[in-house]
């Protein structure tokens, strides 16, 4: 086969088919020799492109159709010595002796690093433990202390005791014994008098015209005052209190309804104002409310001694009073869905009523407080006056003395606050710098100017919080 033809065949298919086409030309080909053909064609390509590229030198034409001319050289397979080895069954014993070997040294390898692991651990635990116990130990030895200084101040305090009970029980203690006998004694003897003499008296304890305590009343409450009957007096003052709601109410028309809760010393407490009552609550829940408004009705009705009492100051509701609070507005709702089962009740006639007249006594005027929309107004106007101040001075707001300052107050806020201080009436800073007395007379003829008896501002100490409005009304009036 010339190399003429492997150059043909490579032009007309690709480098593949050429390699085929010279196997099937090689009658000596063998598999082992598959990639030796690879790497002579490709040997005889660059020979190829090499001749072609210098045909146009002297002789080059004449080199390359004389390499074409000449036969393919097919690879030779390079034929190695090997040396016989013959197998025996010792060599088979050891060979699988080494495998099992090298095996059970990659196993022990591989228990040896779990162990390992395991043990650092355990040692990691074993420290953490050591520091509880480190911990627990200086505690206890702390305690231990405590302890002992505990015990020697008992020591102490019982031999103190000790002494002054010795000092108690000498013969000047004995003369004061003696002395309160005798005393206790005569207050028997005057409380005995006083008993015999107060048995046939009747005193009247609310003025009908009036409708306040009478004097004999009063001075009844204060003698009994002197003897230190506080919860009998207590007893006496609310039972006739609800008598008077009792009289008061059950007459009365169009009453409005004012509700609220306060929290004292983590218990919360429920009022109504006239007052009808005031009561420990367990929550501000509307329910709870409507719970205790029963309850305070139950007790008018036990005093007055008749159950139509509560009925017809319930009917007599008109209109309600209370904050803008999500409950006491549940509360009112509740309230009046009471007064429609009440209603009947109290008026025998009511199924003859007409809709319209059902409709206007069923029906609640309900009113509310501003005050927790005024709080809002005050905070929201200090936030925005502070980010004006930022924005004006760069984020530093100027200030002489820093004592002044108070978290996220603006200096407007400030400027109303020490004003107030420094000239209030009643401010209590007066006492302290002594501005109020010169002020008022430095500002004497323009209060009379203004028809003004003092100087307006007032103490920021014992007012609610729109005394921030006020004032500054004021400060920015002078």
């Amino acid at each position: 086969m010339k190399n003429s033809n492997v150059l043909n065949h490579y032009k007309e298919t690709y480098k593949t088919c050429a390699v085929g086409f010279i196997k099937s030309n090689d009658q000596s080909y063998c598999p082992a020799t598959h990639d030796a053909y690879f790497k002579s064609f490709e040997a005889f390509i660059e020979k190829v492109k090499k001749l072609q590229k210098n045909k146009h030198r002297p002789k080059g034409a004449a080199d390359l159709e004389l390499f074409l001319d000449e036969d393919y050289k097919f690879p030779q397979a390079q034929l190695q010595k090997r040396v016989l080895h013959v197998t025996t069954n010792e060599d088979l014993d050891l060979k699988n002796s080494l495998i099992t070997s090298k095996v059970n040294e990659q196993t022990l390898t591989e228990k040896l690093v779990e162990t390992e692991t395991l043990l650092k651990e355990k040692d990691s635990e074993l420290q953490l433990k050591e520091t509880a116990i480190s911990s627990v130990k200086s505690k206890l030895v702390s305690t231990q202390l405590n302890l002992k200084r505990t015990k020697a101040r008992e020591t102490y305090s019982l031999q103190k005791i000790q002494k002054l009970e010795d000092r108690v029980t000498g013969e000047c203690c004995q003369e004061s014994k003696n002395r309160i006998k005798e005393l206790e004694k005569e207050l028997a003897e005057k409380d005995l008098l006083n008993n015999n003499n107060l048995e046939n008296i009747t005193i009247d304890i609310l003025d009908e015209i009036s409708q306040r305590y009478t004097p004999s009343f009063k001075e009844c409450v204060y003698e009994l005052l002197k003897l230190q009957t506080s919860f009998k007096i207590y007893c006496v003052e609310y039972e006739s209190a609800q008598a008077q709601i009792a009289e008061v109410f059950a007459k009365g028309e169009n009453t409005c309804l004012l509700t609220d809760e306060t929290s004292k010393f983590g218990s919360k407490y429920m009022g109504q104002l006239w007052v009808l009552g005031l009561r420990d609550i367990e929550t501000k829940s509307s329910e709870d409310t409507l719970k205790v408004f029963k309850e305070i009705l139950s007790d008018i009705d036990y005093i007055s001694n008749s159950d139509s009492v509560s009925r017809e100051i319930v009917a007599h509701i008109s209109a309600t009073m209370s904050d803008r609070a999500a409950t006491e507005m549940k509360f009112n709702s509740l309230l009046e869905c009471y007064r429609k089962e009440i209603l009947p009740l109290t008026y025998h006639n009511y199924d003859q009523f007409s809709n319209e007249e059902r409709s206007s006594l069923e029906n609640l005027n309900n009113f509310f407080c501003g005050l927790h929309a005024l709080v809002n107004y005050a905070e929201t106007s200090q936030k925005c006056m502070s980010e004006v101040e930022k924005e004006i001075y760069d984020d530093a707001p100027p200030i002489t003395d820093s004592s002044f300052r108070q978290q996220n107050e603006p200096g407007t806020c400030r400027l109303v606050r020490t004003a107030s201080k420094a000239f209030g009436e009643g401010s209590g800073g007066d006492q302290k710098s002594g501005c109020q007395g010169p002020f008022q007379t430095f500002v004497e003829d323009f209060l009379k100017e203004k028809n003004l008896n003092s100087v307006p501002l007032k103490s920021y100490r014992g007012s609610r919080f729109n005394i921030l409005f006020s004032n500054a009304c004021c400060c920015f009036f002078a």
